[in-house]
């Protein structure tokens, strides 16, 4: 065919292949609400992980509250406090915590900042 490319109709709006360009497109809260909402999955998932040796984490009540907080910490990288690890297994999880959460803050704000960086055509009659 050359050069030229074929126009296709009836695509699907969301395609997993063009993620950045849906997340820039949407609106402020439906962005706000995605990135709340994974970051609150990705905790409920490193608490899941910590539940396994909650003995590995020092001044905990053994709970899966406990363990969500501490994951919440720990991927905020903002200290511990009174909890912190203790077990190999714990050391471990928060190591791969803090990569996770250090590219999760870094894409968060870099898509943020995509975002109020885009152009606007105003057009004045």
């Amino acid at each position: 065919m050359g050069k030229y490319r074929l126009i296709q109709t009836g695509l699907p709006i969301f395609d997993w292949s063009d993620l950045s360009h849906w997340l820039l497109t949407i609106g402020w809260p439906r962005f706000l609400g995605i990135i709340g909402a994974a970051y609150f999955a990705i905790n409920f998932l490193f608490a899941i992980a910590y539940s396994g040796d909650l003995q590995g984490i020092a001044n905990t009540n053994e709970s899966f509250s406990d363990a969500f907080f501490f994951s919440v910490q720990t991927m905020a990288t903002i200290g511990y406090g009174a909890m912190y690890p203790k077990s190999g297994y714990v050391h471990v999880l928060v190591t791969i915590e803090v990569l996770i959460g250090m590219l999760w803050v870094a894409m968060s704000t870099g898509l943020m900042l995509a975002r109020f960086m885009l152009p606007t055509a105003r057009v004045y009659v």
